[in-house]
């Protein structure tokens, strides 16, 4: 069994997403699964259609005797399992005031946790007590994180936190370097347009950020953590696992920014802004320097589509054949 915590300090940055979308692809896959909901907001219990409610809510849920599998609910998936959130996790904290409680806490998830393959933990947007358990129990953090100034800022804030205090870290597990490139992400004579914070540049770097920011990524058979693995221009769309099977790649490019000089226009005939042109560009030349080059390019009928896709063939290089998709 393996405990795997979707966990950012800062909101907004695809936590709940990630767990949940994690989850369905393990029990997809066969495997035991169970998503834990520690998030009073409640998102990924809202996501499976279960009933936001724990009977006692966080106090049973740290303190109560008897274990927390009357708690957990089917969802409408086969092979995953849900233990809902409650409003009442806004307290854990309160509740966690001593560490033997830390200490049960993180007992009782294990032990929840041992009819299953994967555990998945969509934890609350916080640094508190209620995270130090996580830390104590989880065999991996995957950390989402979104490539904007604040958001590499508590990723760095987690990472001098680890380091400072190992003792929250699994034993044999190392604290990640807070001045680690890879944490510091690019500085700013790297982006195309400095003012632009939120740059297509600093966009197209997400599943890289993200890949690098976890504490501990765990890889499956097909070495899948190593998400931005330079492949080539030969081996652009396919790479074989380790079974030999072709497992192809697939890129999503969104269009650039559209124009509103004319807002009477149907929205599938807005051109391009100025902004959305060098966007567009910029991402060609990252794609062609980052790799892989596409194989082929299936494209929207739109009108800011196909000119997104014209600016960033020019840029890059691409001579993957190109097919307008109707819609």
């Amino acid at each position: 069994m393996k405990v795997l915590a979707a966990y950012n300090i800062k909101g907004g940055v695809g936590k709940t997403s990630a767990a949940v979308n994690l989850a369905w692809l393990a029990a997809a896959g066969g495997a035991r699964t169970l998503i834990c909901d520690l998030d009073p907001q409640g998102a990924a219990t809202w996501c499976f259609r279960v009933r936001m409610k724990v009977r006692g809510g966080g106090r049973k849920l740290v303190r109560g005797k008897g274990g927390l599998a009357r708690h957990v609910r089917e969802t409408d998936y086969e092979g995953l399992d849900l233990l809902p959130a409650d409003f009442s996790y806004r307290h854990l904290d309160l509740l966690l005031d001593s560490p033997k409680y830390v200490r049960r806490l993180t007992r009782r998830i294990r032990e929840l946790g041992a009819g299953y393959d994967y555990v998945f933990l969509d934890c609350a947007p916080s640094i508190s007590l209620a995270s130090e358990a996580v830390f104590r129990v989880a065999d991996a953090l995957i950390v989402p994180t979104i490539p904007t100034t604040l958001s590499r800022r508590t990723l760095r804030q987690l990472a001098r936190h680890l380091r400072r205090e190992p003792a929250v870290l699994l034993d044999g597990r190392s604290p990640p370097d807070p001045a680690s490139p890879d944490l510091r992400g690019p500085g700013r004579d790297a982006l195309p347009h400095a003012r632009d914070r939120d740059s297509v540049f600093e966009r197209g770097r997400a599943d890289e950020l993200a890949a690098r920011a976890a504490v501990r990524v765990p890889k499956d058979e097909r070495g899948r953590a190593r998400l931005r693995r330079p492949l080539g221009r030969a081996g652009a769309a396919a790479r074989r696992s380790p079974t030999g099977a072709v497992v192809k790649t697939i890129l999503l490019l969104r269009h650039g920014k559209s124009s509103w000089d004319a807002p009477t226009r149907p929205d599938s005939e807005r051109p391009l802004a100025p902004r959305g042109v060098r966007a567009a560009r910029c991402m060609g030349r990252f794609l062609e320097r980052a790799g892989p080059a596409p194989d082929r390019v299936l494209c929207s009928p739109a009108v800011r589509t196909v000119e997104t896709l014209r600016h960033a063939a020019e840029a890059g290089g691409w001579r993957a054949p190109a097919a307008v998709v109707p819609e």
